[in-house]
């Protein structure tokens, strides 16, 4: 599906807009992650993991996330979650961590794409 290309592009233009927008949520709303976390191990894990996903996303493949374009995101993602069950975080803290980047990556494709049926495969994702 084109659209959704465009949100590979729209995200590697606006990386560090999102970041920042993504780590400002988890700011907000995560008061445990950094008496759990230290504030680097954060930064790598979210930058990471946006430029694990845009490489994934620009393959075009949106319907098996068992192809070797998702590998490596998939890999990371299984790091992440025992990494963060070691440190003591729970699941719902740990799932936090994607909604959060879900909820960041809408809010840029609502601000970019206007027409309703492009934005519902826009968001798809």
């Amino acid at each position: 599906m084109k659209f959704r290309l465009n949100t590979a592009q729209l995200l590697k233009e606006k990386r560090e807009h999102l970041l920042e927008t993504w780590k400002e949520n988890i700011r907000a709303t995560a008061d445990r992650t950094f008496k759990l976390m230290t504030l680097d191990q954060f930064d790598e894990e979210t930058e990471s993991f946006v430029t694990e996903f845009v490489t994934a996303i620009s393959s075009e493949n949106f319907e098996d996330i068992t192809g070797p374009e998702y590998q490596k995101l998939v890999t990371m993602l299984g790091k992440i979650s025992a990494s963060r069950a070691e440190q003591g975080f729970t699941p719902k803290e740990t799932s936090f961590f994607i909604m959060s980047f879900k909820e960041a990556v809408n809010k840029y494709i609502g601000q970019h794409v206007k027409e309703p049926k492009k934005m519902a495969a826009e968001i798809m994702i």
